[in-house]
């Protein structure tokens, strides 16, 4: 499956100075503007930009006599832009193409898997189907869980300052090695930090947008539900639910600005367990 976008509206710094033709003897950046009146407040949108996605999928699905079914689902794709959000703004305003690569919502592989299970206990079912206070209880209940897996999201590396000397927002570093190799990979050195240095000034950095993935996504979420009817008309579903039933630690993105305090390191997660006690009334 795929699907194709033209005329995508993007932002861009729209007084960017130009670089300059001598960046050891550089010209102030001011004359390089091409409003030098309204500085770097200007903000500007472009219309040409292409987004695209392309993937494939497997779905299985299958419902079971005995009260248990599931369904599973595997993607494979990936989706590219000139930017995913209002506040991302374009690398270079004189050629934008230098920012199109993996949206910030990419995700290159996702498994989904959910299932129910309707449990063998009360009026009709296998065990304690007479009735009764045991029936009442237990009875009734069903179970159902979602697994979900999926590949970590989208970043690039930044450079703090204004190394370009053109005012330019998002400049990204320059790639001296493979971030993916030669280093033992950790929560507080995520990737291959000495990949990447300062460009030269004057210049813009050599690697690209969203070029790196951040750790992989595991979540498992359980919640049952047993319904209390009331005559004909009026029932009651009682609904514990527990979101990150294992209490998983699912990390967030690294610091990915070279020579910051956090360069390479995971500082964020995001939330625990989650335990909740849904009451819906139905007449």
């Amino acid at each position: 499956m795929g699907s194709h976008g033209v005329h995508q509206v993007y932002y861009s710094q729209g007084n960017q100075a130009r670089l300059d033709a001598n960046p050891s003897s550089p010209t102030p950046i001011l004359s390089r503007r091409p409003f030098p009146l309204w500085g770097s407040s200007m903000r500007t949108t472009g219309g040409d930009g292409t987004t695209s996605y392309h993937g494939g999928y497997v779905k299985l699905e299958k419902r079971f006599s005995g009260g248990l079914s599931f369904l599973t689902h595997y993607t494979l794709g990936t989706a590219l832009d000139y930017s995913s959000q209002v506040n991302e703004t374009t690398r270079n305003f004189y050629d934008p193409t230098t920012s199109k690569g993996r949206s910030l919502f990419d995700i290159r592989s996702r498994a989904v898997l959910s299932a129910t299970y309707e449990l063998p206990v009360g009026r009709g079912k296998r065990f304690f189907s007479s009735g009764g206070v045991v029936s009442q209880v237990l009875g009734n209940w069903q179970v159902n869980t979602i697994i979900n897996l999926h590949s970590g999201f989208s970043y690039f590396v930044t450079v703090s300052g204004d190394a370009c000397n053109c005012g330019a927002s998002a400049q990204t570093a320059n790639q001296v090695g493979d971030p993916k190799s030669d280093f033992e990979q950790s929560r507080t050195k995520w990737f291959n930090t000495a990949a990447f240095a300062i460009p030269p000034n004057g210049t813009f950095g050599n690697s690209g947008r969203n070029i790196l993935s951040g750790p992989w996504q595991a979540n498992l979420d359980v919640s049952l539900f047993k319904i209390v009817r009331f005559g004909e008309n009026i029932k009651l579903q009682i609904r514990p639910e527990f979101f990150n039933a294992f209490n998983r630690v699912n990390f967030g993105l690294p610091g990915s600005t070279v020579a910051s305090p956090t360069y390479g390191v995971i500082t964020s997660a995001a939330e625990a367990r989650v335990i909740q006690l849904a009451l819906g009334l139905a007449f």
